[in-house]
């Protein structure tokens, strides 16, 4: 509390005279950070392509890699363990949360499996695949890279990585025409 009243200038009784206790405050910090969750740019708007659509996923990992550092304040590669660490003990001690990110991941899969549906309706992806887990496989490889984007120091550098992999998934799930 006397860090959060050094960092805000409030004193100690301004504090509570806002927030009963640590809990209370915790709880109000939860509720700002999901307050700030929105569905991702690569998901709202539809695609032209199953190939937009893919390299959009994963583009957008670099820029969730300067968003989870902008929301924790925290420069270093360390924002990622900040980050994780709040989810964990905010989906612990508020259960809701959980509830809510769960939604919200349901949400995306919802919309890219529409979208990887309408792929096969034109002819762009393999009609042998289930939509719904290429939407949870894409979504997993997406936060992976995300990950991954703090920690490994060759996928954190490699410039052309990411449409490596957008060209890679792709290969795996389009239609070959074999004439």
């Amino acid at each position: 509390m006397k860090n959060i009243c050094y960092e805000t200038g409030l004193t100690k009784g301004a504090l509570y005279h806002y927030f009963s206790g640590k809990k209370e405050l915790y709880k109000a910090t939860v509720d700002y950070f999901f307050s700030q969750s929105a569905l991702p740019e690569w998901i709202k708007n539809k695609p032209a392509s199953i190939k937009e659509l893919i390299e959009k996923v994963f583009i957008a990992v670099d820029a969730s890699y300067h968003q989870i550092k902008k929301r924790t304040r925290i420069s270093s590669d360390n924002a990622i363990l900040f980050f994780y660490e709040f989810l964990y003990e905010a989906t612990r001690l508020f259960p809701e949360y959980q509830r809510l990110i769960d939604e919200h991941d349901a949400t995306k899969y919802q919309i890219l499996t529409s979208y990887f549906v309408e792929a096969q309706q034109r002819g762009e992806v393999r009609s042998d695949l289930d939509p719904h887990l290429l939407s949870i496989e894409l979504y997993a490889l997406q936060q992976q890279m995300i990950y991954l984007r703090f920690v490994n120091p060759w996928i954190k550098t490699h410039k052309t990585i990411l449409l490596d992999l957008a060209a890679q998934f792709l290969k795996k799930i389009e239609v070959n025409d074999v004439h």
